[in-house]
């Protein structure tokens, strides 16, 4: 069982049981086609829509997703997430950053640091142009910007090395 946010939005909560899906602990009449290795169709209330993965981290927790040509964001809590929360032992420490890698090939639309420059976690730092949609990469962690290794106008490839921090 997950527990989903996007944005602003209330946490729904999310279990696949074999091939039934519950959300908020209700059955709902959904089935998934998978298309490509990243790209789905779900059937739901005689609709259909498509679903592509652009991105996982796993660190955070987060699901970079287009559906239905609309980019969102999923922030995912597990079960152990909750029991952390419910003990009191949520609260990460800020974590260093090391490298910022590209979450899917793109294009380098803007790059909002320079060396030398501190970052906190959520400062942009780059605008990344995939699939027609600009996507601001943001700081995950602190750190001082040691060197960028990209220039504005060039293509990345998914896990290519940005910055370094």
């Amino acid at each position: 069982m997950y527990s989903v946010k996007t944005g602003s939005q209330k946490e729904i909560k999310v279990d696949v049981n074999g091939l039934e899906f519950l959300v908020n602990d209700k059955s709902i009449d959904a089935s998934v086609e998978r298309i490509s290795a990243s790209k789905y169709i779900v059937h739901y209330k005689n609709k259909s829509h498509t679903i592509e993965i652009l991105g996982v981290n796993n660190e955070d927790k987060t699901v970079n997703l287009v559906i239905n040509n609309k980019q969102i964001n999923l922030f995912l809590r597990d079960k152990m997430d909750a029991l952390l929360e419910k003990l009191g032992m949520n609260q990460q420490v800020s974590s260093a950053i090391k490298d910022l890698k590209a979450p899917m090939p793109g294009l380098i639309l803007e790059i909002c640091v320079s060396e030398n420059q501190e970052v906190k976690k959520g400062d942009p730092l780059i605008v990344l142009e995939a699939m027609k949609m600009e996507n601001v990469i943001k700081a995950h962690g602190e750190g001082v910007v040691k060197s960028i290794l990209v220039k504005e106008k060039q293509s990345v490839e998914k896990n290519q090395v940005m910055i370094k921090f």
